[in-house]
Parts: structure tokens; sequence; C-alpha cells
């Protein structure tokens, strides 16, 4: 049986394979490791947000410092609230004031979110308020306020529980020096 050219080109074109020999990567000694820390309980604690895995922060909801920044930019988002309620009073109606205006209310609301992100050490407003603005009202509260009263309720819940578990540790700790005898 005679091959067709077609037939007799594929053959001629096969080319023998070849094996390539396997050459081994050298080892990388891993360094030597006599422990390994575990700090997995101090990492921050992941918060979804309106049940959106897309829309994740993380806070520190063991952090003893938040009540001093708290402290600080509450009275920051104060005083810039009261620029908004004065902003507000007797608008100028020309378009030239009431595009200052809005400039004006932009840049209010940029520094509340300043002071939303620092209170929380985190950028917590791009996730939970990536619209709108600081001092929209919701339920009778500003947004500002509904946010600081939504995040801070972990902060005092988790304070709370670890509270707890500080006078369980003292306690138990305790608890051999501090028995009272019987007589």
């Amino acid at each position: 049986m005679a091959l067709t050219d077609v037939e007799v080109k594929d053959v001629e074109q096969k080319e023998p394979v070849v094996e390539e020999p396997i050459v081994e990567e050298p080892k990388v000694e891993e360094p030597i490791v006599d422990y390994d820390l575990d700090m997995s309980a101090t990492r921050r604690k992941r918060i979804r947000v309106n049940g959106d895995f897309n829309k994740m922060i993380e806070l520190n909801l063991s952090d003893m410092f938040i009540g001093k920044r708290l402290q600080e930019e509450y009275q920051k988002l104060k005083t810039y609230m009261e620029e908004v309620v004065q902003l507000s009073k007797d608008p100028d109606n020309s378009d030239e004031s009431l595009l200052a205006l809005s400039d004006q209310l932009t840049d209010i609301d940029k520094k509340m979110r300043e002071c939303i992100d620092t209170i929380f050490d985190y950028p917590v407003c791009a996730v939970i308020a990536p619209d709108g603005s600081m001092y929209d009202p919701f339920n009778g509260t500003f947004r500002y306020e509904y946010i600081l009263n939504a995040l801070t309720s972990y902060y005092e819940s988790n304070l709370n529980s670890e509270y707890k578990k500080l006078k369980a540790n003292v306690n138990k700790a305790t608890s051999k020096y501090t028995k009272k005898k019987r007589s």
C-alpha cells in the first residue's frame, strides 16, 4: 500500500521526541526555628457590612486608645456640624453662591470622614458610606452618629467580654492566696 503525498509529508515533518533531562532545583535550606509565635488572637476583627462580602472593615476591637481618639475627634465633628448649620441658614440662591456652598459642604464632609476614619484607625467611611455625606439624616440621627453608634457597640461588647475574662483569670491566679481559712 502506497502512501499519499499528504501522508508522506506528515511522516517527514514529524520530528523525534527528545526528552529533556530532569534538572533538580537546588534545595533551599529553611532557617532553624525554635518557636513559632501565634499572634492571631491580636489581629483586627473583620466586620461585614450589610451581608456583602465585598464590603468588609477590619477593626481592633480591643483598642484601648479608641476612647481618647473618640473624645478628640468628636469635638471636631460637633464643630463641623455647627458649620453645616450656619451654612444652611439663609442661603443666597445665586449660582455662584450655591456653587461656593456646595464646595464648603463637600470640604466639611471630607473632614468629617477623616475624623471617623481616625477614630476607628481604619478607612471605614469608604466602605460604610461610599455615597452621601456624614451629615445626612437617618432615623433622627446624622450619618456620622449612626456610624459611631453602630461601630462603638462592637468595642463595648468586646471590651466587656474581655474584662470578664481578665477578671476570671485574675481570680483564678489569686484564689489560692485570698481564700479565707476556716477555723
